[in-house]
């Protein structure tokens, strides 16, 4: 591993002005020092810019985006990018201050690999961090990965906790701007199909925060129409990527 390899943190952010100060310490601390730091605001109405703008800091750079949601800042922050490495990363979460160092050690020699890390939820305190209880600890295929997951639904893949090589974003594709809830699902489908591996990193700890009342928790026609979108462009990707093999076809 080079320590020279640029590490891009691409971070979509609205009406974040209470979490985003504490999300920056948190990438600001890591061990590993060649990062950039993209924030994209997505016209917020509160102070997220104001509380980003607090940082002085060469990492950090600070774009501002037409009110168009998340998965549009985040292919305008991914756009800004130089890194070799992207990480997309929500502006609520934190992670350890290995994460980065540990995640990077953990693909270095597989470029072709994606990495996923530990994860867990965490409730206004990190002290009430509880790890995910239906992670696979092991690294996966991706066919691997829709058996263990997909059949038992266990399949929430917080952006933060996944590390990509740049040439995987370029051969899978951005974000789809048309899908609003659960399109993390969907862009992971398109990675993991592109990558040699999905290796796991239990010594990076993604702390996921919930009980805030963002995206997923909405319950609106659009919202679920989304996640009907996610599911189907989905399940016959894989579908039509595994040529219906009887045990894929099952698990969808």
């Amino acid at each position: 591993m080079e320590k020279s390899s640029l590490i891009s943190v691409c971070i979509p952010a609205f009406n974040a002005e209470k979490y985003i100060a504490n999300t920056l310490r948190s990438l600001l601390d890591q061990t590993y020092e060649a990062i950039e730091i993209i924030v994209v605001d997505d016209s917020s109405a509160d102070r997220t810019k104001e509380e980003v703008e607090q940082f002085n800091s060469k990492k950090i750079q600070l774009f501002s985006n037409p009110r168009k949601g998340a998965a549009s800042a985040r292919n305008y922050a991914y756009s800004k990018s130089q890194g070799e490495y992207i990480v997309f990363f929500d502006a609520d979460d934190l992670v350890n201050p290995d994460f980065l160092k540990t995640q990077l050690a953990a693909i270095a020699a597989t470029p072709g690999a994606t990495v996923v890390s530990q994860w867990g939820r965490f409730y206004n305190f990190v002290e009430t961090f509880r790890k995910d209880s239906g992670i696979i600890d092991r690294d996966l295929t991706f066919e691997e990965w829709i058996i263990e997951y997909w059949t038992y639904y266990r399949h929430t893949t917080p952006p933060g906790r996944v590390m990509m090589h740049r040439a995987v974003v370029e051969r899978a594709g951005i974000w789809n701007e048309d899908l609003t809830l659960n399109d993390d699902f969907e862009f992971f489908t398109r990675i993991f199909l592109e990558s040699e591996i999905i290796k796991y990193n239990d010594k990076g700890i993604f702390y996921y925060r919930s009980g805030i009342g963002g995206l997923s928790s909405a319950a609106s026609y659009k919202a679920y129409q989304s996640y009907y979108n996610t599911l189907f462009l989905s399940l016959n990707k894989a579908l039509e990527h595994f040529q219906y093999e009887p045990t894929i076809q099952r698990t969808c």
